[in-house]
């Protein structure tokens, strides 16, 4: 209905024109009543169409309205081909060059008509019959030869203008509904790749989220080394590891239950999340094990970093409810060297964590080459054995 409305546009624009031009043609050769009242006629019926062609293409909000000003168009549509269909009986000259004339703008007519309505079948074929039946059954019951041609021509014209008529609509109507179809399947396949990737993106949070904290887990943490530690190995800045483990954290479950210790993992995540700084990364290691790969110069500021996270833990309540629960966490740290492998870095933090649990937790130590315990009150300092 768009299609044909926008087509229709276009004639009912070009229709006014060309009965001007031909009661220009035919002025002073054919009735002037006639003729003036024949132009009256297609200027009216084109200013309908072109109303009811401008509704037609404007309503789309409503089946039953479009179809209402379809039917309002194909009547319109049916009367001023009549009109053009009487152009050849009522605007007869002397001159049997203006009646052929007169023919050839109703021709002209018919083929405009197979270009706007073609993808409406009905209203093609009653357009079709108004503009060449009068013509037909003028000419072939005229006296002269010249009549009989005409009239034969008229037929042929008709003729031909059904049957490419008819084939044109197919096409035409197969073209629309291939291009709506592949409309239709493009928006399909960006609905498609849209849930593809809302679904990849949730699949890459599962594979790198730890489903209780939802921080990082140890997938994520060992991707993101693997590329900080080959940065570092072509000058970029070094890594530090802080390995860190909750103090006596049995015993919150056995006391308080496994649920009220799954919340002291969730608190304890944000609260490390909350002292992460830049390009630090912080990851849960598994059980109540966390930790942090942190961008320092020297082994210095990885304690400090160590510390700072070990008095941010133990300075107040971790839980408020059902009544105020303070942890404490142990810390090992370990310097990466250029060169040196994931597993031998984790293993020296652990080491280090190890150390500073035996050694009577709450702690910062780093790894065998440089350790001293630090607290809150003593001064970071490290050894190299």
């Amino acid at each position: 209905m768009r299609q044909m409305a926008v087509r229709e546009i276009g004639a009912a624009l070009s229709s006014p024109l060309a009965a001007c031009l031909l009661a220009y043609t035919l002025s002073g050769l054919a009735d002037a009543q006639y003729l003036e009242a024949w132009l009256v006629t297609q200027i009216f019926f084109a200013a309908c169409n072109l109303a009811l062609s401008i509704l037609l293409l404007r309503r789309v909000d409503s089946d039953s309205a479009r179809t209402r000003l379809l039917g309002f168009l194909t009547i319109t549509l049916v009367l001023e081909a009549a009109s053009w269909g009487a152009a050849p009986v009522l605007l007869v000259t002397s001159d049997p060059i203006y009646n052929v004339l007169t023919l050839g703008f109703v021709c002209v007519a018919c083929s405009l008509a197979l270009h706007t309505l073609c993808l409406y079948q009905p209203s093609m074929v009653m357009v079709l019959l108004c503009l060449m039946v009068p013509s037909v059954v003028f000419h072939l019951l005229g006296s002269s030869v010249i009549d009989q041609i005409m009239g034969l021509g008229a037929l042929v014209v008709l003729g031909l203008s059904l049957f490419y008529g008819s084939v044109t609509g197919r096409l035409a109507r197969n073209g629309i509904k291939g291009s709506v179809q592949s409309v239709m399947l493009a928006d399909q396949l960006k609905s498609n790749t849209a849930d593809l990737r809302t679904a990849l993106r949730a699949i890459r949070q599962m594979a790198t989220r730890d489903p209780l904290t939802q921080c990082y887990n140890r997938r994520a943490v060992l991707e993101f080394l693997e590329r900080d530690m080959v940065s570092q190995d072509r000058g970029g800045p070094a890594i530090g590891v802080l390995l860190i483990d909750l103090d006596h954290f049995k015993q919150v479950n056995d006391s308080l239950g496994h649920l009220t210790g799954d919340d002291v993992l969730k608190a304890l995540s944000h609260r490390l999340n909350n002292l992460m700084r830049g390009n630090d990364f912080l990851a849960r290691y598994g059980g109540e094990e966390f930790v942090c790969l942190v961008h320092v110069t020297d082994e210095q500021q990885l304690l400090a970093a160590g510390e700072r996270i070990r008095i941010a833990v133990a300075e107040k309540p971790i839980l408020s409810k059902p009544e105020p629960l303070t942890i404490q966490v142990s810390v090992g740290a370990a310097m990466r060297r250029r060169g040196e492998e994931g597993n031998a870095l984790f293993a020296r933090a652990d080491k280090a964590l190890t150390k500073a649990k035996n050694a009577g937790r709450n702690q910062v130590l780093l790894d065998s080459i440089a350790s001293s315990p630090l607290v809150a009150d003593v001064n970071i300092t490290s050894t190299v054995d």
